[in-house]
C-alpha cells in the first residue's frame, strides 16, 4: 500500500490541498489555522509567526495568511460558507511576557480567533496556549488533524 504525500509546513507558509495526504509543521509561539470544505475535500492551512502587520505577500503575518488562505480556498472552488476551521499553537514556550503582559502566543491566538470571527468561519476546534510547543499533523482531504506536545527537558508539560 502507497503511503499518502507528506508536505512540511513552514513558519510564513500557506498550503491547499484536496488531495489525500498529510501536511506536518511544529509549532511554538506560532499558530496555525486550518480550513476544510467537507462537500468538497479541499482543506488548507497557515503557518504564522506573528499577529500581524507586513506587506502583501508576507504571510509569516497571520492577518495576511488567512487572507491569502481565504483566497487559494475560493481559488480552489471552496464554499467558503461550508468552511470550518481550527486553531492550534501559541504557546509560551519562553515564559516570559512581552508587552503589555502579554506574550507572543496570547497575541497570536487572540488575533487568530478575532480574524475567524470577522470571516464568519466557525472554530470547530482548538488546540492553544500553555507552555510547550506542538507537532502538528493536517489531513487536507479529510480535515482532521493530530497534535502531539513537544517535550521540554524529557517530558512533556
Amino acid at each position: 500500500m502507497a503511503m499518502a504525500p507528506v508536505d512540511f509546513l513552514h513558519p510564513g507558509d500557506v498550503i491547499v490541498k484536496d488531495t489525500p495526504g498529510v501536511i506536518h509543521t511544529v509549532l511554538g509561539s506560532c499558530v496555525a489555522v486550518t480550513f476544510h470544505d467537507p462537500l468538497l475535500k479541499i482543506g488548507g492551512i497557515c503557518h504564522a509567526m506573528l499577529p500581524e502587520g507586513g506587506g502583501e505577500g508576507e504571510y509569516r503575518f497571520l492577518d495576511q495568511a488567512l487572507e491569502f488562505l481565504v483566497c487559494r480556498l475560493k481559488d480552489a472552488g471552496a464554499n467558503l460558507g461550508l468552511l470550518e476551521s481550527r486553531l492550534f499553537g501559541g504557546a509560551d514556550v519562553r515564559q516570559c511576557p512581552f508587552q503589555g503582559g502579554n506574550n507572543l502566543g496570547a497575541k497570536n491566538i487572540a488575533k487568530a480567533e478575532s480574524l475567524l470571527f470577522d470571516l464568519g468561519i466557525p472554530l470547530v476546534m482548538k488546540d492553544v496556549g500553555g507552555t510547550c510547543g506542538r507537532r502538528l499533523q493536517f489531513f487536507p482531504h479529510s480535515g482532521e488533524s493530530q497534535v502531539r506536545k513537544v517535550k521540554v527537558g524529557g517530558r512533556a508539560k
